[in-house]
């Protein structure tokens, strides 16, 4: 195989996995593509700039999907490990996803908050206080990003785990 093939094999492979999302594999490709290209002379800036701008798009979309996934299930901290890796994507094509990242947090916190006091509330139901505080905290700190007032419902689950305790 020619250095000429080397490169067209190589950004075909990179151009697959940049609609797929796989950006690693993409800038492996392009890589080597690029190293072949300059050692033949050619010029491939284009077909590169191309190729990283389908693969950082659809690894943004990907990025946001699993993000959903995680903010529908309540896990906020996960959540925002996907959501800052679509936001650097979309830094690097220059997407502003400003708006669907603050609906899928707003999303994610608020069911993270349901999550969090139902937990809290088995803990409590046990009399394991130290278990229910360390729960309560994380469900006002959600509660607190989406400014939802959780003071009635932390109150009953505290008094919860007082009457747990009474009992034993």
């Amino acid at each position: 195989m020619t250095l000429d093939e080397k490169v067209g094999r190589l950004l075909a492979e990179a151009g697959k996995s940049a609609e797929a999302g796989i950006t690693t594999t993409m800038e492996g490709r392009l890589s080597s593509a690029q190293e072949y290209a300059q050692r033949t002379g050619q010029d491939i800036t284009a077909t590169v700039a191309e190729i990283v701008g389908i693969g950082y798009r659809a690894a943004v979309s990907l990025d946001l999907a699993e993000a959903r996934k995680l903010a529908g299930a309540g896990e906020a901290t996960i959540m925002e490990v996907w959501l800052s890796f679509a936001q650097r994507d979309a830094q690097r094509t220059g997407q502003n996803i400003t708006a669907t990242v603050a609906k899928i947090e707003g999303m994610g916190y608020r069911v993270a908050v349901e999550v969090e006091l139902a937990e809290a509330r088995k803990y409590a139901a046990k009399g394991d206080a130290s278990g229910m505080e360390d729960l309560l905290r994380i469900a006002t700190g959600y509660a607190a990003k989406t400014g939802q007032d959780i003071t009635a419902q932390v109150a009953k689950i505290r008094a919860m785990v007082k009457t747990a305790q009474g009992s034993r």
